[in-house]
């Protein structure tokens, strides 16, 4: 197959990397300065079988734990793990090399409280310990966040509860001061969005789902013809963009 004029293989990816220590879904991994690769929290469910082969139940297991994977040595290794079990979280690193967790679900039960979360934690690799950071303004899961070229770090949409609405918000910490302000919010309500920040300050936000923004919408639509429904959300194909450098 060609991308741009070039040749690829049919798998280039390499085969000689060990497997994680853990088996994850729904955490996040970043990359440091060394080349380390940090992975960290999620969550694994178990499937149990009858002797039938019929499955009869599941277990979820929210983690908490971090490992790294080193390509010098081609090997994974535990590190001090998260002080909160996090799964649908966000993760940052930093050019000093921190590591920036924020807010996520500590599971996904509403008995007998929300477990959805706003603390904020970092790790330093040079000493192997984790520092709690002022919390998110809000609770927030299955949201995104970027590094952007101001050094200041943008949270995005998500969601507030376990079944709550995705959300448009958008917030802004500042790793230098330990602070948070409200950012300018999306056009589109999104939870699980995907986002990279550019060197010349702007950070594109693609994807994502805004079903469930509009729940109002879908009741009304129940007196409406066909033709005259109003918007319900989708999984999106949109792609907007903020440019830091030209806020106002």
């Amino acid at each position: 197959r060609t991308l741009q004029g070039k040749l690829f293989k049919r798998s280039t990816f390499k085969k000689d990397v060990p497997n994680m220590s853990e088996r994850r879904i729904d955490h996040c991994a970043v990359t440091t300065s060394d080349g380390r690769i940090f992975v960290m929290g999620g969550y694994r469910k178990d499937m149990f079988v009858s002797r039938d082969n019929n499955p009869s139940g599941s277990g979820w297991e929210v983690l908490s734990t971090m490992e790294y994977y080193d390509p010098k040595t081609n090997e994974w290794r535990y590190r001090t793990p998260l002080s909160t079990f996090r799964m649908l979280f966000a993760a940052v690193a930093t050019p000093d090399d921190k590591i920036y967790v924020f807010g996520g679900a500590a599971g996904m039960s509403t008995i007998p409280t929300p477990p959805i979360l706003d603390t904020v934690e970092v790790y330093d690799p040079q000493t192997d310990t984790w520092s709690s950071k002022k919390p998110m303004p809000v609770t927030r899961k299955s949201h995104d966040a970027v590094l952007g070229a101001d050094g200041k770090i943008y949270i995005m949409g998500g969601t507030e509860t376990v079944n709550g609405p995705p959300l448009n918000d958008v917030f802004v910490y500042d790793p230098s001061n330990d602070s948070w302000e409200k950012g300018p919010s999306m056009k589109y309500p999104r939870a699980s969005p995907a986002a990279v920040a550019t060197p010349d300050g702007k950070i594109y936000v693609t994807g994502g789902t805004d079903v469930g923004a509009y729940k109002y919408k879908k009741k009304l639509n129940f007196f409406l013809p066909e033709t005259k429904e109003l918007y319900t959300g989708k999984v999106q194909d949109t792609v907007e963009v903020l440019d830091l450098f030209n806020l106002g």
